[in-house]
């Protein structure tokens, strides 16, 4: 069985696609499902016959999740500057 993501995956990663995939349960999701899902974000269109996505397409993936997480760390940023 796959391990489940959340105690092995940054807590920010999982943010970040909480934000980008509202259905995604990401205290269940394994981490082949989360790979799957960066893979999905660079391109990879999870047909039956497609195969395991290849390494080009998880990078572009892990690059757009990169993005959201520094923008989300950003924003938290500014919040805490605005209250604090």
């Amino acid at each position: 069985m796959y391990a489940v993501a959340y105690n092995r995956i940054p807590h920010m990663w999982l943010n970040a696609m909480k934000h980008l995939k509202t259905w995604i349960q990401v205290t269940k999701i394994t981490v082949y499902e989360f790979f799957r899902e960066i893979a999905k974000l660079g391109g990879f269109l999870a047909r039956k016959s497609d195969g395991e996505p290849g390494w080009q397409t998880i990078w572009h993936g892990y690059q757009k999740l990169q993005l959201i997480v520094k923008g989300i760390e950003i924003g938290m940023k500014n919040r805490h500057q605005k209250h604090g």
